[in-house]
This record gives C-alpha cells, structure tokens and sequence, in this order.
C-alpha cells in the first residue's frame, strides 16, 4: 500500500511518530530559498479521508477551487500544487503554514504578501503539473518558472500523425525552432520530444514573467539549445530578435519520459498589472553583474516529496490516521 509508506516513520505495526519526518528546508542552508521539489502524483493513491484532511488544510476559496475539477486525477494534482506552495513559504519564511497566505497576479503567478527572508529579498516560486508529476520551483533574487511537460498530452484527429497534429501551431514557433522540429520527422518519437521541450521552454518563460497567455504569439521567444545540441540541458532566449543575456533556462528529465524546465530571469521582467506581487520585491532592481552571479550560482537537483512532506508537522499523526482510515 504506497499510503503505509507515504506516513514516514510509521512502523508495521501502524504507530507513527512525528520525529521521523525531517525538515524540507533546513534553516540556516545556503540554498534556502532556491527549491526544486516534485510529487508523484499519479502514484498516490489517497483514501477519501486522506484526502478531504488535505484538503481542509486549504483556505474555503482553494478548496472550492480544487473541487471544480471533475476529474479525480486533476482535483489530486490541483490540491498538491497548492500544499507544495503553502509548505514552501513556510518553510522559507519561517511562519506557520495556517498563516501562509498566497495570492495570484492578473497572470494568475501565485506569489505570498509574507515578509520575506533578509537572504531571499525577492523570494518567489512558481508550480507546474501535467502527466505523473506536480512540480515547484523557487528562487530568492531571480523570477522564476516551472514547467512539467509529459508525452503524448497533445490532441490528435483520429488516425493523425504527430507531425500533422502539430501543424496548427506552427505560427507559436520560431522559424528556427520549427525547423529543428521537422528535423526529426523520420522518428515520432525524437519529432515529439522536440517539440516537447520547446514547449516547455516557452511555458516556462512567460510563467516566470508573470503574464502567461497574454504574452503572444509565442513565436516571438525564440529558444536556443546549448551548443546548437537539440538535446542539451540548457537553453537562451531572444525576445522579438534581442538576445535576453539576463534569462537562463534549463531542462531536467524525470521517469516515464516527463521533463521539468526550469525559467530565471531578473526582476524588473516582472509584468503584473496591478503591481502588487512587484511590490513584495526587496530589491527589485539587480546589476548586470550580480544578475550573472545569480544565474550562475549552483541549484539543487530536483528532489521527489511524499504527500506526508508536506503536512505540518504538528498535523502528521493526525494526517496518518486519516491516511488508514479507509484502509
């Protein structure tokens, strides 16, 4: 039973205890605020009481949201993007998750109005979810954005190609772009992966920005692998032709095909129509020169959560028992 694992610290015999569970974030570590975290969400498998306790742990307005889902796998994906933020401003700021309060930018950017750490003056996150994984990423100077991208999640005309399926969103690449993708039209596979990762890239982009959709057509972010490598790790941007030497992007792949791009970029590329996730900034304003410093420094790899992880701790056991409940 994954949900008897999931309880760390619980022995056979079903008592659990708080103190097996380690801290996400350790304070005081030089990495505090940049976070790499991801779920699968696919494999767990929760009981209706293990679910509604999670779900209580969320304000009335989240709930409700959750809830709209009519799908069980979506409604499981949009409850653990939404503890995966509320554990990560808690541990970065050092307040109880039940204070932890997250708003949403006209681009729908979740962000928090919680006082921010001295060493993560513009600490900010950003959560993807797509196929088995639901990832978070976030970041203490540089604006940042996620993207999970899984195979086989593009509609297709029965008895289609990939490579005829795709066709309609030729106009959201650049010329370049689509040119690599077509490269590959003798193997679906490497044909699908390419476009995945471009994909991604641009998702990741205008996610860290903060205007999602209306940041259009897409084709005006026009990425660039490492080294011309159309499998690289690491990849730049140019925006409407100009080269945007203060964004870094990279790739990292996950099982069963999915991958997790990765977006940074500087603060004042920050677009928020109401300017109040600009004004949490600490220093809004970063050099040339310790902008590089920044997207230089070294991140973490990502590191895979359990459901538990992200219960408070003073909850655990409480959450454990709502866990066997039904098993």
């Amino acid at each position: 039973d994954y949900e008897s694992d999931e309880c760390m610290g619980q022995s056979w015999s079903g008592m659990a205890t708080t103190s097996a569970v380690p801290r996400v974030v350790e304070v005081g570590e030089t990495l505090l605020a940049t976070l790499r975290w991801y779920v699968n969400t696919s494999a767990w498998k929760p009981s209706v009481a293990e679910f509604n306790f999670c779900l209580s742990l969320l304000p009335n307005e989240e709930r409700e949201r959750v809830l709209r889902y009519r799908l069980e796998d979506d409604r499981k994906r949009a409850l653990v993007s939404r503890l995966l933020q509320r554990r990560c401003v808690a541990e970065v700021c050092q307040v109880p998750f039940s204070q932890v309060e997250i708003l949403r930018t006209k681009g729908q950017k979740p962000f928090t109005t919680v006082q921010k750490p001295r060493d993560a003056p513009n600490f900010n996150f950003n959560v993807s979810h797509e196929g088995d994984y639901t990832a978070l990423v976030s970041e203490p100077f540089c604006l940042c954005g996620v993207d999970v991208c899984a195979p086989q999640q593009l509609r297709r005309r029965q008895g289609a190609s990939f490579k005829e399926s795709i066709g309609v969103l030729q106009s959201q690449f650049a010329a370049s772009e689509w040119s690599l993708i077509q490269g590959f039209s003798a193997d679906q596979a490497a044909m699908e992966a390419a476009f995945q990762r471009l994909w991604s890239l641009k998702e990741a982009y205008i996610k860290a920005r903060g205007d999602g959709l209306g940041f259009e057509p897409l084709s005006r972010a026009e990425f660039h692998f490492e080294g011309g490598e159309p499998w690289a790790r690491a990849a730049r941007v140019r925006v409407d032709g100009v080269e945007q030497r203060r964004w870094r992007f990279s790739l990292h792949p996950l099982a069963a095909s999915h991958w997790v791009t990765v977006a940074r970029g500087p603060p004042e590329a920050v677009v928020d129509a109401h300017g109040v996730f600009r004004g949490t900034f600490l220093k809004p304003s970063i050099s040339d020169v310790e902008m590089q410093e920044h997207l230089l420094a070294p991140a973490p790899p990502f590191r895979e959560l359990l459901v538990s992880e992200l219960v408070p701790e003073e909850l655990l056991q409480a959450y454990c028992a709502a866990a066997a409940a039904d098993g």
